[in-house]
């Protein structure tokens, strides 16, 4: 089932329709929706159509009702198009008519739609984000956050004429976030900040994320409007537990409710300044404002929205279903080929070499999980315990509902201590595993599955790059990005934090990176964890050649090469070879190539690089990362950090 969704906000753009049809995207995908956010509809076939605004829209709303006039059409009233444009635009009235639902985002909205409306409108909050982690309020003043793009409608400047009356000694200082529409605005927002002395000052247009960020630091939210369709902005102050003071207007008692004690009438500056300094100064009803907003903020959650839209789809006869387990498969060229060109290259190089990212075939990755059981391998034990002990705190870190996205999933093992705390938190999870082995993909999938009943997984066969390219949609839930492993350990350092980097530019503010971070020990310890005693790592290092033979047709004889790991100490890292025991001649059928090792000529299959705590943060930094967690096993083996992209809040 297909949906499109029409927005007036062109792509790129940080207005509040272009995040409302991003958002809804994201709640028909979760519903088990293919949906994509257009700008006008051209007759590109769809199950549904999704069009915001009423009259910005009519054009997309009236051409797909005349070429699908049965087909299911929801028009979602979001501002002016309620408040301004019904009583004398045919546009929005022909629009109303064809809709087979119309969406409203508070309920006061529809004491404003004609009678002939009200049966098929149904009201549905908008759910809002809330800044994960901790930010820290500015010292010395009691910062109010007023967020919203500078248009009359808004009347942005009556916080500016307000704070005008305030006392000399008050420490009220009131930022407003928002990109003035017109040069005029812009002006005038220039001349407010400079003549207000600092109580009052505009820092211009910021990323969603940023905002949120700037909510959780101040002490109090306020609005201005004369009106307001159910005020995103409005929102994520309540979900964020602000004391909140508010015009009178329809939008906002459909929010906050009739008996809001922070209200005052539109255009009044004087009221605004009574209530802004009572709000510093009156400890007792501050709490009572943010015991209102903490009462009200579930209202606002993402699960409710989903399951509105969830009954919206049902009552037009549309019930899609979303299966628990999707695999999607991102391989550009054939395996083999890939292996191909590997052994080619790697083969004639000085020294020989062959990347690590063939060991995981299905054999491989078996393998693999026999050495993470070992007794001499501490890295899965460790993180282990660290994801066992801390698993609650890291999910604390991202908004509720966020996806996990793992990086070399494997079998998911330790990844489980993750989900179940998602699931704890909101009774379900959403994970997508990325990894280069379709086996680990869907061995994993089966015991995830029939461990968490609320689990789904999509999981996405490629590497690394490819798949979070793959992952780049817009209007996607925030996400916990999972390297775990220390499968950072086998990249160059340079190349760690290029790849960190390139991670990075994937995330939004509100997404965190787990990242798991071998540390620098005693070579005692370090050299078994990659040389056990029973032969196993040697066995995973061995079914390179093996691959190489199955797949090439080979003449390897796997006896004539043995194991070998090593520290290298001036490189900080553990390294694995195949070393040759024999002179001898490779013939590889499919290369039509001959190649010759000499006695103790080494193939270098892998690097794992260890890292101390200075290391690691100038990694974060190299990275555009910031580091907000960092969490050890008892004995300090291994590290697991949270990391952040860095934020410029103004």
């Amino acid at each position: 089932m297909k949906a499109l969704i029409v927005t007036p906000a062109p792509k790129g753009s940080l207005v509040g329709n272009r995040h409302t049809a991003q958002r809804y995207a994201r709640i028909l995908r979760e519903i088990g929706v293919r949906a994509s956010v257009i700008e006008r509809w051209d007759g590109t076939p769809c199950d549904l159509l999704v069009a915001l605004h009423a009259r910005k829209s009519a054009a997309s709303i009236r051409h797909f009702a005349r070429k699908h006039p049965l087909a299911p059409l929801v028009v979602v009233l979001t501002g002016t198009d309620l408040y301004e444009d019904t009583t004398d635009a045919e546009p929005v009235r022909e629009s109303l008519d064809l809709a087979s639902r119309i969406v409203v985002l508070q309920p006061e909205a529809l004491a404003a739609l004609d009678e002939r409306w009200r049966g098929k409108t149904r009201a549905v909050l908008q759910s809002a984000d809330r800044a994960s982690g901790e930010s820290r309020a500015l010292e010395g003043v009691f910062e109010i956050a007023s967020v919203g793009h500078m248009r009359g409608v808004k009347d942005p400047f009556l916080a500016a004429e307000a704070v005008k009356e305030l006392p000399k000694e008050t420490h009220v200082r009131v930022a407003h976030v928002g990109r003035a529409l017109d040069r005029g605005m812009e002006a005038r927002a220039k001349r407010e900040s400079e003549l207000s002395q600092g109580r009052w000052r505009w820092l211009g247009e910021r990323t969603h994320g940023a905002v949120l960020h700037f909510l959780a630091r101040t002490q109090g939210y306020v609005q201005t409007s004369y009106n307001e369709g159910g005020s995103i902005a409005l929102a994520e102050a309540i979900v964020a537990h602000k004391p909140i003071v508010c015009t009178r207007i329809p939008g906002a008692i459909g929010m906050l409710g009739p008996n809001h004690a922070g209200f005052f009438e539109p255009g009044d500056a004087h009221a605004l300044a009574t209530l802004l300094e009572r709000l510093e100064s009156d400890a007792e009803w501050r709490a009572e404002l943010i015991a209102r907003s903490v009462e009200l903020a579930p209202q606002f959650s993402f699960e409710r929205e989903v399951e509105a839209w969830r009954s919206l789809l049902a009552e037009m006869g549309l019930c899609p279903e979303r299966p628990r387990f999707r695999l999607t498969s991102f391989a550009p060229r054939i395996p083999a080929e890939d292996l191909a060109e590997a052994v080619r290259a790697g083969f004639a190089a000085t020294p020989k070499t062959l990347p690590c990212r063939f060991f995981y075939d299905a054999e491989g990755s078996a393998i693999f999980e026999e050495i993470c059981a070992l007794p001499e391998y501490y890295l899965t034990r460790a993180e282990d315990e660290i994801l066992a002990r801390h698993a609650d705190e890291i999910l604390s870190l991202v908004p509720q509902g966020s996806q996990i996205v793992e990086l070399g999933s494997g079998s998911g093992t330790k990844t489980r201590h993750l989900i179940a705390a998602a699931i704890r938190r909101n009774g379900r999870a959403h994970y997508l595993p990325i990894d280069i082995s379709r086996s680990a993909l869907e061995g994993a999938a089966v015991s995830l599955l029939s461990e968490f009943e609320t689990l789904r997984i999509d999981a996405v066969e490629a590497e690394y790059r490819e798949g979070l390219e793959r992952l780049s949609t817009p209007g996607r839930a925030p996400r916990l990005y999972l390297w775990l492993g220390s499968n950072v350990g086998n990249f160059d350092r340079d190349e760690a934090a290029h790849f960190l980097g390139e991670l990075s530019e994937h995330m939004e503010s509100d997404d965190r990176l787990v990242l798991g971070v071998d540390r620098k020990k005693p070579e005692g310890i370090l050299v078994p964890a990659y040389d056990d005693a029973q032969g196993v790592t040697a066995r995973f290092n061995l079914n390179l050649l093996e691959r190489v033979a199955r797949e090439l047709d080979a003449r390897f004889d796997p006896s004539c090469f043995r194991h070998v790991a090593l520290w290298n100490d001036a490189e900080g890292r553990i390294e694995m070879h195949l070393e040759s025991r024999v002179d001898q001649t490779v013939r590889i059928e499919k290369l039509d190539l001959d190649v010759s090792f000499a006695e103790g000529e080494r193939i270098h299959t892998e690097n794992s690089y260890k890292y101390d705590d200075a290391q690691i943060e100038e990694l974060a930094r190299a990275a555009g990362l910031s580091m907000r967690r960092t969490f050890t096993d008892e004995q300090s083996l291994f590290s697991t950090c949270v990391l952040a992209p860095r934020l410029d809040l103004g």
